[in-house]
């Protein structure tokens, strides 16, 4: 799938920030909702990240093998974000395409969800349900941060409502 606005590093600066301490963030519990999820690859990058960066998990490291023979990079598990993550769409057609993508990286019994909801003209249904019943820890609206990533200080800190 495509990554909308690559060249702004949007998401780079957005999962940093999710991943520093000043907002208070617990890896294992806190739940996320991408509105607008579209190929669902923000929350691909959350459930991943904290193992290895992306370009590592690609195999453009060469240090992999070193790291894990002498020790090095053990405990890192730890930081991957485990809540319940939850990608919705408009589009039937991203839904479908998200969750093909989901089952392709063996990201099954609901690692990550995707349900189609189209916010203007829905009921919240399956998107305030269970645990989140009264509501997310996070919620990510990626293409507001893609259209606004390049702009310096655009994705400097988070707020809590």
């Amino acid at each position: 799938g495509t990554i909308w606005f690559d060249d702004s590093s949007a998401e780079d600066k957005l999962v940093t920030l999710l991943r520093g301490s000043t907002l208070g963030i617990d890896p294992a519990t806190t739940s996320f909702l991408d509105l607008g999820t579209g190929n669902g690859h923000l929350l691909f990058r959350l459930r991943d990240e904290g193992v290895k960066g992306e370009e590592e998990e690609e195999g453009d490291s060469d240090d992999d093998d070193e790291q894990e023979e002498d020790g090095e990079g053990e405990g890192e598990e730890e930081k991957l974000f485990k809540g319940r993550m939850l990608g919705t769409d408009y589009s039937p057609t991203s839904i479908s395409f998200a969750r093909a993508v989901a089952s392709e990286r063996g990201l099954v019994d609901g690692a990550v969800e995707f349900v189609e909801w189209d916010i203007l003209n829905s009921a919240p249904g399956a998107v305030l349900s269970g645990a989140n019943s009264d509501g997310w820890d996070v919620v990510l609206d990626k293409g507001t941060f893609d259209a606004g990533g390049g702009e310096e200080g655009w994705v400097g800190g988070g707020h809590e409502l």
